[in-house]
C-alpha cells in the first residue's frame, strides 16, 4: 500500500495497517491497547476504562462508568434479552428493585424511601373518594357470589340498586326484611319526604291534609277493615256510607243503632 505524508503532517494510508505492537498511544495520554489476546482496552488518562472482548463490552471496574449523563442522554435503548439493573429511574427518582422473583399474586410496593419490594395484598381497608353532591345515580357496590364472611372477595354492582349523592336517596326495585327509621324520622316520597313521621314513642303522623269525601279518598285510605284498640276521636263528621249500616255498642255489641232506609234509625238492645 501507499503511504502519503502531506505538507501539513497528515498521514494517509491507502491500504490496511498492521500494528506489530500492542498499543496505539495518543498525545494526551489516551490509548487503545491489545495487551492480551481477545481483548481491546480503551484507556483515558492512562487508566483503562472500557474493555472489548468476544460478545462483551464491559467497564474495567464494576459500577465505575456512566452510559450517558443528565445533559448528554442517549435516545432509545433496544435490548433483545434481559436488562439487569439494581434500580430504575422515574424522572429524577431512582427506585431500587428487589433481587428475587417474589411469589404468585404479589405486587411491587414502595417503602417511601426509594426501594421497591414484593408485597402480598392483604389490605382490610379501601380508600374511597368523597362525592360531595353530584346529581347522578351511582351503582351500589356489593360483594359477589353472596359472600358475607369477608376475606378475599370480588365486587360487583347492579343497575337496579343506585344511590344519588345530591338527594341522598337509595333506589331499588324492592326491599326485604325490616325497615327501621331513626327516632323522629320520616318516611316519604320525592315530592313529600316527610309524608309519614314517626316519633321516638312510635306515634305516627301523616303530613297530608287531604279531605275525605268518600271511602276511597282522604289523607289515609285503607282498602280493608281497621281495628282500634282504644279510644277514637273524630274532629269532624263520621259517615257510615253503606245501607243498613250498624253502629254497635258494648263489649258484646248488645246495643246497636242501625240505618233503616224506611224509618231512618232503628235502635235495638239485646237486654
Amino acid at each position: 500500500g501507499a503511504l502519503t505524508i502531506a505538507s501539513g503532517g497528515a498521514v494517509t494510508f491507502s491500504d490496511d495497517i498492521t500494528v506489530s505492537g500492542n498499543d496505539l498511544t495518543f498525545g494526551n495520554n489516551e490509548s487503545i491497547s491489545n495487551a492480551s489476546n481477545g481483548n481491546i482496552a480503551v484507556k483515558v488518562d492512562g487508566t483503562t476504562q472500557v474493555n472489548f472482548a468476544s460478545a462483551l463490552i464491559a467497564p474495567e471496574s464494576d459500577g465505575a462508568l456512566d452510559l450517558g449523563s443528565s445533559s448528554k442522554e442517549f435516545k432509545d435503548l433496544y435490548v433483545d434479552g434481559v436488562a439487569y439493573a439494581d434500580a430504575i429511574g422515574f424522572g429524577t427518582t431512582a427506585l431500587t428493585l428487589p433481587t428475587g422473583a417474589g411469589s404468585n399474586g404479589q405486587v411491587l410496593q414502595t417503602n417511601g424511601s426509594n426501594a421497591l419490594a414484593w408485597s402480598s395484598q392483604t389490605a382490610t381497608d379501601v380508600t374511597i373518594s368523597d362525592n360531595e353532591n353530584t346529581n347522578e345515580s351511582n351503582a351500589l357496590i356489593f360483594t359477589s357470589g353472596g359472600d358475607v364472611d369477608g376475606g378475599s372477595i370480588g365486587l360487583e354492582s347492579d343497575g337496579d340498586a343506585t344511590y344519588n349523592p345530591s338527594t341522598g336517596y337509595i333506589t331499588a326495585t324492592g326491599f326485604s326484611g325490616n325497615v327501621k327509621v331513626p327516632d323522629a324520622g320520616n318516611v316519604g316520597s320525592s315530592s313529600d319526604p316527610d309524608a309519614i313521621a314517626i316519633s321516638s314513642g312510635g306515634v305516627v303522623t301523616l303530613s297530608a291534609t287531604t279531605a275525605s269525601t268518600s271511602a276511597s279518598s282522604g289523607a289515609l285510605v285503607v282498602a280493608g277493615g281497621a281495628g282500634v284498640a282504644a279510644d277514637l276521636y273524630v274532629g269532624d263528621d263520621l259517615a257510615l256510607l253503606s245501607d243498613a249500616a250498624v253502629l254497635s255498642l258494648g263489649a258484646d255489641a248488645d246495643v246497636t243503632i242501625t240505618h233503616d232506609t224506611d224509618d231512618g234509625i232503628e235502635l235495638k238492645s239485646a237486654a
